[in-house]
């Protein structure tokens, strides 16, 4: 069921700021004014999952215009995640791990450190290092009659 706020329908729920300005300005360039809750509290925190992402609203009025021209738009079906972000997570990944394995490998070759903890760098990356953990958008549009 779609859920309501007043006289305003949920649109979607975007994980992603810009994401969801670029759509909201998509929409405003059309004419349809957009709410998008959460937007100002979660401006510097890139990990907006947690607070349940950015939720677009429009008014009830205006919500089927809405919905047909994001799917007129192809973004249900699109997935917007930038590969330049993984590309750069897993570059980052790459120098943490070698910097670890710079001090650790001679650090056990000389005896100052024990050589399990080689065995913890990959473990030690992988829990150590913020990733964003962004997933795809939920739209809740119009059924078209």
């Amino acid at each position: 069921m779609q859920e309501q706020t007043g006289n305003l329908a949920h649109l979607a729920t975007i994980t992603s700021r810009p994401e969801a300005l670029v759509i909201a300005s998509a929409l405003e360039h059309e004419g349809i004014p957009v709410w998008i809750d959460g937007l100002w509290h979660a401006s510097v925190d890139p990990i907006s999952v947690a607070l349940g992402g950015f939720r677009l609203r429009v008014p009830i009025s205006e919500w089927g215009t809405a919905s047909k021209l994001i799917a007129e738009l192809g973004l249900p079906d699109s997935d917007l995640a930038c590969d330049g972000q993984r590309h750069a997570v897993m570059k980052l990944l790459l120098v943490w791990i070698g910097y670890w394995y710079f001090w650790c490998i001679p650090g056990a070759i000389m005896g100052a450190l024990p050589a399990s903890l080689l065995a913890l760098v990959p473990i030690n990356a992988f829990t150590a290092m913020p990733v964003d953990p962004r997933g795809r958008a939920d739209w809740y549009l119009a059924q078209e009659d």
